[in-house]
């Protein structure tokens, strides 16, 4: 029983130590869950967002949609929100991640 408590301790202190990252949200999106959105930037595959995320680097420009500004190989009809990382890119997050929780990600 002690070690069980013991290792609950330690546990429970290195999480207190864990970063959690967030995007700013502009003013003119509109989006009706935040922290799902939050949660698709942080899970996207893409390195550099997750990376400014982790920094409170980027910037949600456009909440949860379909059509808009898309690369052309991908569905019109998808469902995404748009991240805007200063000094790399404007990504497109799609909704509904993998088996892994990894939400496919396009830059441009």
């Amino acid at each position: 029983m002690k070690s069980r408590m013991i290792l609950l301790t330690l546990v429970g202190c290195s999480m207190s130590f864990a970063s959690f990252g967030e995007c700013k949200v502009d003013q003119g999106s509109f989006t009706l869950s935040t922290h799902m959105v939050q949660k698709a930037v942080e899970g996207s595959e893409d390195e550099q967002v997750r990376k400014a995320f982790a920094n409170d680097n980027c910037i949600i420009t456009k909440g949860w949609q379909k059509g808009g500004d898309i690369p052309e190989n991908l569905p019109a009809k998808a469902e995404h929100i748009t991240v805007k990382v200063p000094g790399y890119s404007t990504c497109y997050i799609f909704d509904h991640p993998d088996l892994f929780g990894v939400f496919k990600t396009v830059c441009s």
